[in-house]
């Protein structure tokens, strides 16, 4: 059976979405910085990323960017 969901992606979600991104878009290397800027953020809890998975496969993202008025 095919099973669609999202959940706040973690790393490892994280990266396997960002490398697929890469790869889909080679010699953009937007993409490369990107990655690590997302994924920075995503740390120091300036942004959070869900992803959709589809049969457990990360399909797509969607990334909220937090207010610093909203930290607070």
């Amino acid at each position: 059976m095919n099973e669609c969901k999202y959940q706040e992606a973690n790393l490892i979600d994280l990266n396997r979405r960002w490398d697929k991104n890469i790869a889909n878009n080679p010699g953009d290397d937007r993409w490369v910085t990107w990655k690590h800027e997302f994924i920075k953020n995503n740390r120091n809890n300036t942004c959070k990323t869900f992803v959709v998975l589809y049969n457990g496969e990360p399909i797509g993202e969607g990334t909220l960017i937090l207010s610093r008025i909203a930290l607070r």
